[in-house]
């Protein structure tokens, strides 16, 4: 393939939330298993001496949008790669206006010349006209698109004719790191984004779960994943208001986070990539999510009735009930599913790398 190719990646922040360094990690890990490019990351100019912090942390360069660094970067590189996690979501769960918004390096890569790929993501679904327009005119204009799941791939090829696979997210392939002991615990994992549209209901729902464990002598620990200074948006903060259980207050590295949930009996969350790092530690999980994205990745583990939605009716006896239907077979069979995944993700990589080959 020649030089080192320049990859300029866009979509993510490595600071305020876990899964942006969980993405960025893990696809720098498995790219290097096939060649060894120079990866630059553009990120939000919002809280950048945070974001430099963590990037210093993580060991990757970064630059802030919207400065000549960064038009710099885009100039120089041989491709953007997009890592939104999750876009184009026509719901009303979102403004239609943020589908604008995550369209924007698609636009830009069109403006520089350069090639553009949009890696493993959520979409969908594309309910609002504007959404499903925003989206279909950029996946008619992709090599292919790879979704975070069947639901979501479903969605896409309603809407194009560019090829359309389904993949479980890069994430599931972060390693932990192995350096707390924290005895026999469950974790929880709440979420200010799941807790908005009525945050009173899902602390209260929190806390008639913790106590029930509580009272059976379980010890629980609250993790808070994604931080802001808007204590609307801060899980840390919400974390506070349930405050009925010890709770990791400071903002760990990914890996950290991972290895808190994977030493876990049981993990009950509303954050995504805590739900992939329970999963993909073969941790028993309830998830309690806003989107589908949430039962789209506990399909690729077989278990998709542990997952629960939040805009349904649900009640704390629900969720318990769940976690007994946990059987010691369905555990196994967790474990037994991820070298599988570990595989089909693997034909993501040499798809991607296909593309690279052929842009060069």
């Amino acid at each position: 393939m020649g030089k080192n190719k320049k990859i300029l990646v866009t979509g993510l922040c490595f600071s305020n939330n876990q899964g942006g360094p969980a993405m960025a990690l893990s696809f720098m890990e498995q790219i290097r298993k096939y060649l060894s490019p120079d990866f630059v990351f553009a990120v939000s100019p919002v809280y950048f001496n945070l974001e430099k912090k963590w990037a210093d942390h993580y060991g990757v360069k970064i630059v802030s949008e919207k400065t000549k660094e960064y038009k710099e970067a885009l100039k120089n590189c041989d491709c953007l790669v997009n890592l939104n996690g999750i876009a184009f979501v026509g719901d009303k769960s979102r403004k239609w206006y943020s589908s604008f918004y995550e369209n924007r390096f698609f636009r830009e890569a069109k403006k520089y010349k350069k090639p553009f790929f949009r890696f493993i993501q959520s979409y969908g679904p594309f309910e609002d006209w504007r959404v499903r327009f925003i989206a279909k005119r950029e996946f008619d204009n992709l090599p292919c698109v790879m979704a975070r799941g069947d639901l979501s791939a479903q969605y896409c090829r309603s809407l194009t004719n560019t090829p359309v696979y389904s993949f479980p997210d890069v994430a599931i392939t972060l390693k932990a790191t192995n350096k707390r002991d924290l005895g026999n615990y469950i974790v929880f994992c709440p979420s200010a984004v799941t807790a908005r549209e009525n945050r009173e209901k899902y602390i209260l729902f929190f806390k008639d779960l913790i106590k029930y464990y509580k009272n059976k002598g379980e010890k629980i620990i609250l993790l808070p994943s994604a931080f802001s200074s808007e204590k609307s948006k801060c899980d840390r903060e919400l974390s506070k208001e349930i405050n009925n259980a010890y709770i990791i207050e400071e903002e760990l590295d990914c890996r950290e986070l991972k290895e808190i949930i994977q030493k876990s009996k049981l993990a009950i969350v509303s954050r995504y990539h805590s739900l992939v790092a329970a999963l993909s530690s073969a941790v028993p999980v309830i998830s309690i999510g806003w989107n589908d994205k949430y039962k789209d990745i506990m399909n690729f583990y077989s278990c998709p009735e542990f997952a629960f939605d939040i805009r349904d009716e649900i009640n704390p006896e629900m969720v318990i009930k769940k976690v007994d239907a946990w059987t010691n077979d369905k555990k196994l069979a967790l474990k037994k599913q991820q070298p599988k995944l570990e595989l089909k993700l693997d034909l993501s990589f040499r798809i991607f790398i296909d593309w690279l080959e052929k842009i060069s």
